[in-house]
């Protein structure tokens, strides 16, 4: 069941948020509470069982447990445990990308075997301006914590999907198909870039909460222009998919500006002048830090000096009774 309760949503970074939004807008439409779901890719943190509506029963699904007792260990390039028709509807959220190319068709076909109504997934959309956004944000975090980023270093080596190869293969299996653009490009590279910057300086402090909160502002909506993801939903009735496009939209992959909008921008440089607070109160923090450090040597070479002068004049004095002795014989 879900175990939302107590979580401050709003303060998720801005690309989880976006895409739980519109999986959550889908679900409501082609697999509504209460229902049976598999989270296919779950990850550490079964964020399904965070963001989705209260009411759905969700079975989380992934190649690792992460140490959760509650995840079903899955074989890559398996057939997966369950039985035909065993779900409701399955989700994979942001996992093809994670997937060897020639693996992908395979794990599509075993998510249509095992969902009895709809299979609704989401990864990076495959095109130029995509592939660009992504690389400027692996640089930036390379350059703010000299490792390179493990998934989007992935998403180079294994290439991002081709959204309309996986529309192909579930039209092919008879499901019907929509597409919905989600995360503005332009909002999710500067959003995401702010929140990294953010989680490398000080980790997950008020100020980065704050800032997504203050871009969290609407439930997502489908991307007309230029968007990172791109959810594709297949299901089995024909009558669910009019209804999807009676209240999502109609879909539909479009390219057009990928600038941030003007809220964005606004929001991200109030944030950037938190951080900036933030990272010079850190220096000033570090400075006192080694200057009480450079103190505490200082005290520590006077007390030693203080002790060798002890360990001389003990000596000199050890010296001066030997030859009185000596005298004295």
């Amino acid at each position: 069941m879900n175990d939302a309760d107590g979580d401050d949503l709003d303060a998720l970074q801005y690309d989880i948020r976006q895409r739980h939004d519109l999986l959550a807008a889908i679900l409501r439409v082609v697999a509504p509470a209460p229902a049976r779901l598999l989270d296919l890719g779950a990850g550490p943190e079964g964020l399904s069982r965070r963001l989705l509506p209260a009411g759905y029963d969700i079975v989380l699904a992934d190649v690792a447990r992460h140490g959760r007792a509650d995840v079903v260990e899955l074989e890559a390039g398996q057939r997966l445990p369950f039985a035909d028709s065993s779900f409701d509807a399955v989700i994979c959220m942001d996992v093809l990308e994670h997937v060897e190319p020639g693996e992908r068709h395979g794990l599509v076909d075993e998510l249509a075997r095992v969902a009895a109504g709809a299979v609704v997934l989401a990864f990076p959309r495959a095109n130029v301006a995509v592939r660009e956004a992504e690389q400027l944000l692996a640089r930036l975090f390379e350059a703010g914590t000299g490792v390179p980023h493990v998934f989007l270093a992935e998403h180079v080596r294994y290439g991002l999907p081709d959204a309309e190869a996986i529309a192909g293969r579930l039209r092919a299996r008879g499901l019907g198909v929509a597409m919905h653009g989600n995360a503005p490009l332009g909002d999710w590279l500067l959003c995401t870039a702010v929140d990294a910057m953010f989680a490398m300086v000080a980790g997950d402090c008020a100020a980065k909460g704050a800032f997504n909160r203050s871009v969290n502002v609407a439930p997502a909506a489908p991307v007309p222009g230029q968007c990172y993801r791109v959810f594709v939903t297949a299901v089995r009735d024909a009558a669910l998919l009019r209804r999807l496009t009676a209240a999502i939209g109609p879909g539909g992959l479009a390219d057009g500006t990928a600038a941030a909008t003007p809220a964005t921008v606004a929001a991200s440089a109030a944030a950037l002048a938190d951080l900036m607070s933030l990272s010079v109160a850190r220096l000033r923090n570090g400075l006192a830090a080694k200057d009480a450090t450079i103190e505490g040597l200082q005290a520590a070479l006077v007390a030693k000096d203080h002790h060798i002068a002890k360990l001389e004049a003990l000596v000199q004095e050890v010296a001066r009774r030997r030859a009185g002795r000596q005298a004295d014989a």
